[in-house]
């Protein structure tokens, strides 16, 4: 679950995602990084390429259908004593 704080992540409980039951198979889109033009350069034929690692960002937004806005979401590990 994500932590509310401040602005961030104050998520209706039905917006967040449902996990799939034990054995159902999933798949998952891979949204590729901005071009790369060192790794590219290994890459004659043009045929894509993925990086080794991602780095996923600690800020996003989530759409709430009910407010009609979008809802700022933070990945909080912990909140110091100024917030």
């Amino acid at each position: 679950m994500l932590k509310k704080v401040g602005i961030y992540n104050d998520i209706p409980k039905d917006l967040y995602p449902k996990r799939p039951e034990k054995g159902t198979v999933v798949t998952y889109q891979y949204i590729p990084s901005i071009p790369d033009p060192e790794r590219d350069k290994y890459n004659p034929k043009g045929v894509p390429m993925l990086p080794s690692s991602l780095q996923i960002p600690c800020t996003s937004t989530v759409f709430d259908p009910e407010k009609n806005e979008w809802i700022p979401i933070w990945l909080v590990d912990s909140v110091n004593n100024r917030g």
